[in-house]
């Protein structure tokens, strides 16, 4: 009875529909204007966020967790170099291999790991699955506050500095969560979630 009440309500919503159909619409022909007006970052803020000096005592060590399971390398290769190419660099990268049937993957972690002190990668010795992988993950964990990242996503370039300005900000703060949105084929952002 309880789905024939919901169908019964749709169907009465027609006209509530065609108005959140109409503001989805424009809100999706308008994302990339306010991607290029708020949500790219210039040479000047990348300056003035290297210029900004936490204390030592808010300054946060980001321990982020990524569980890998057989993406594409290109996908793996872009979500490993969005947290190299953070403007914060207090940062560690914390992966999983979740017993990876790809050769390519365990070279590509093995290339990152070698390149950069901050990247430690280990090796699940049969597949645990994304839970199991990311508690394997966050074991090797040393910093302060973690994040979550996974092995097809991408963190901007200003994101940690953000969310550790946020917490020097707030040091009773427990929890940060920040918007998101998706990337297409193409690379161009879309579906935001503030």
């Amino acid at each position: 009875m309880a789905a024939v009440g919901r169908q019964i309500r749709r169907l009465r919503s027609v006209p509530g529909a065609r108005t959140e159909l109409r503001a989805s619409l424009r809100w999706r022909l308008a994302y990339p204007g306010w991607v290029r007006r708020y949500g790219t970052v210039s040479a000047g803020d990348r300056t003035a966020m290297r210029a900004t000096r936490l204390p030592p005592e808010v300054r946060p060590l980001f321990s982020v967790v990524m569980p890998v399971c057989d993406p594409p390398d290109r996908f793996l290769r872009k979500a490993i170099e969005s947290v190299r190419s953070q403007v914060y660099p207090h940062w560690e990268l914390c992966i999983a291999d979740d017993a990876a049937s790809s050769a390519a993957i365990r070279r590509t972690l093995d290339e990152y790991q070698r390149r950069d002190p901050r990247i430690t990668v280990i090796r699940r010795p049969e597949r645990g699955h994304i839970s199991a992988a990311t508690n394997d993950a966050l074991a090797l964990a040393a910093g302060t506050h973690v994040a979550l990242l996974d092995h097809d996503d991408e963190l901007s370039e200003d994101a940690l500095h953000l969310v550790a300005t946020e917490l020097a900000a707030h040091p009773d703060a427990i929890v940060a969560y920040t918007d998101e949105d998706k990337i297409d084929r193409r690379g161009r952002r879309h579906s935001p979630h503030f």
